[in-house]
């Protein structure tokens, strides 16, 4: 898997899908990090498609106040993935790189059961 910077690509990538269909339904390459850039997206999308019922991120503040204000009343809630990455950082505080690194070797060097 690639990330967006891998290319040095200093633009942000933001993709709109609907979870129900798991279908994609708007890219936006922002120049910033701006909730203006958002705002208008947003608009572009609430237009073309309607409001929808929820918005799932990880509630970096650029979407934060694009979706209040954009999308005002609509349910705005932390992805799983994010909460759960957040947690594991606070809970385990500085030692979350080094576990991360020894789960990686842990990970390497399983003998997987059919391999001789």
């Amino acid at each position: 898997m690639y990330r967006w910077d891998d290319f040095g690509w200093e633009s942000n990538l933001y993709i709109f899908r609907d979870l129900v269909s798991n279908l994609s339904l708007s890219a936006y390459v922002a120049e910033t990090n701006s909730s203006v850039e958002l705002k208008d997206c947003l608009k572009d999308i609430v237009e073309k498609l309607g409001s929808p019922c929820a918005v799932i991120s990880d509630k970096e503040g650029a979407i934060v106040n694009a979706v209040k204000d954009v999308l005002p009343g609509v349910k705005h809630q932390l992805c799983q993935w994010h909460f759960l990455k957040n947690l594991g950082e606070a809970i385990v505080g500085a030692f979350y790189n080094e576990l991360k690194v020894l789960l990686k070797k842990s990970r390497e060097s399983t003998v997987s059961p059919n391999s001789s």
